[in-house]
């Protein structure tokens, strides 16, 4: 082979052992045998990470494919029947701020978050929120804030009847609260400060009589 040309590399032993030493450990018979590199122990955040990311996919897809009547999670129905054993043994819905238990804690959490969500998913958003699942909630006691599309459809029905929009508390009081409150938000929004408010909305109140603050 050496009259045919052929060049032999010489490793330097002792650095290939110090090389592969971290990765090797001898066998019975002495020889150098690879570690299995063993993979990294999921924490509890990974997991949810990890449980949220393949729970968007599966939501994606389902989307992809028409099918947004999505079957309802196992943990999320998990979380109905806690919130439900509380109000049985509690009278209420409310979890006070004043409770520290971990289990309460991300109770209350979720019960709030299913308002916000209910919001966005009247605005139109795909959140995750269906028609079932707001049954559900309102089965075992929850109220949700009002829309304001459907505040504002009161309103111009009441002003198609009546000719104004002095709607006042012992007509419906949650319809007048909601005027004042949302009065007040368009006098801020026309000083150009940072509302909830879109453009779109202060010009449809504007239209129908509303003064902004004054």
């Amino acid at each position: 082979l050496k009259e045919a040309g052929f060049a032999w590399i010489v490793t330097d032993k002792k650095a290939w052992l110090a090389e592969e030493a971290p990765m090797s450990s001898p066998g019975r018979d002495g020889t150098l045998r690879k570690k299995k590199r063993g993979r990294p122990r999921k924490t509890a955040q990974m997991r949810a990470e990890e449980d949220e990311r393949l729970a968007m996919e599966e939501e994606n897809e389902r989307a992809e494919m028409g099918l947004r009547n999505r079957p309802i999670r196992t943990k999320w129905m998990n979380m109905l029947k806690q919130l439900k054993e509380y109000k049985e043994t509690h009278g209420t819905l409310e979890i006070g701020g004043e409770e520290t238990d971990e289990n309460l804690v991300a109770l209350r959490q979720w019960s709030k978050n299913q308002k916000n969500l209910h919001i966005r998913w009247r605005q139109g958003h795909d959140v995750g929120m269906t028609q079932e699942k707001v049954d559900l909630l309102k089965e075992i006691g929850m109220e949700f804030p009002p829309v304001w599309e459907d505040m504002y459809v009161k309103i111009v029905q009441y002003k198609t009847q009546h000719g104004n929009i002095d709607i006042l508390p012992e007509y419906d009081p949650i319809l007048a609260a909601w005027m004042q409150r949302q009065n007040e938000v368009l006098g801020r929004h026309l000083q150009g400060k940072s509302t909830r408010l879109s453009d779109d909305q202060a010009m449809r109140l504007l239209a129908l009589g509303f003064q902004g603050g004054r």
